[in-house]
């Protein structure tokens, strides 16, 4: 975390397990409750995510 501090500047910085954690992490961060995430049928966030999404459901 500190090299990513290094190279990014004063950031807040959220390690991750693997890429659904990263993503539920992020749409946490971006996202308001009732929001949603307009995506294609077959996005990857859609299909791929193991229902990490409706985590915010």
């Amino acid at each position: 975390m500190e090299r990513m501090r290094e190279v990014l500047g004063d950031v807040a910085v959220f390690p991750a397990f693997n890429g659904t954690g990263g993503n539920v992490t992020v749409l946490a961060a971006v996202m308001w409750p009732l929001q949603a995430v307009i995506c294609a049928q077959t996005a990857h966030l859609n299909v791929g995510e193991c229902g990490a999404p409706e985590r915010f459901a």
